[in-house]
């Protein structure tokens, strides 16, 4: 059986747990328990049974304290903490190290390129959001221009498109009254035009 750390860095974990203990008392020994299951849990494998053995251990009664409950659980843990140390001492070889399996290796690369892929088609979503901004801005834009267009051509008073036919037509579409007013005008100007020329034909011989 192997171990998931280096022989040297286990035993000086279980060293330092275990010189720890005797300092432990009923109102602090969680965190030290927490810390040295942690440890256990790094040190050897999941199947291994000493991940709940150690985690077992009682040092208090629910609801309440009780000395001999507390350090009944701290000779325990130090029992099993010695024999962590032993076990590992005599069995496991400085170099000896549970590598992962293959199959924990593969799934650890394909969740890091499911990883890669997922960011990459976040960047592309970023980027196409920008894109169809800038196009919406584009045609508001463009739609914008074309109405300014539209009302300046609307606007503009095109003298090319001015000649006698339309001029005559104009006048043949408006209303009865509006018709015989313009009658009456071009009579008075016509009757002007005449009398003030011959009044400046004389003079002008």
């Amino acid at each position: 059986m192997n171990i998931l750390v280096a022989k040297s860095k286990a035993l000086q974990m279980l060293t330092d747990r275990l010189s720890e203990l005797n300092a432990i008392n009923p109102d602090n020994y969680k965190g030290w328990k927490s810390r040295t299951n942690a440890e256990i849990k790094s040190i050897f494998a999941a199947s291994d049974d000493r991940h709940y053995e150690f985690s077992r251990i009682v040092f208090d009664l629910v609801g309440m304290r009780n000395v001999e409950v507390f350090f009944k659980g701290q000779n325990e843990a130090s029992q099993l903490l010695k024999s962590y140390i032993s076990f590992i001492k005599d069995n496991i070889a400085e170099a000896v190290v549970e590598k992962p399996r293959d199959y924990e290796l593969e799934f650890k690369r394909q969740e890091a390129i499911s990883h890669e892929l997922k960011q990459q088609i976040s960047r592309y979503e970023n980027h196409m959001r920008r894109a169809d901004a800038s196009l919406q801005s584009c045609d508001n834009e463009i739609a914008t221009l074309k109405s300014r267009i539209e009302q300046l051509e609307n606007n503009i008073f095109q003298t090319e498109n001015i000649n006698a036919l339309r001029l005559w037509t104009l006048a043949v579409n408006l209303p009865g009254k509006l018709q015989l007013s313009l009658i009456a005008f071009l009579i008075i100007v016509g009757t002007a035009g005449y009398y003030i020329g011959s009044i400046l034909k004389p003079i002008l011989k």
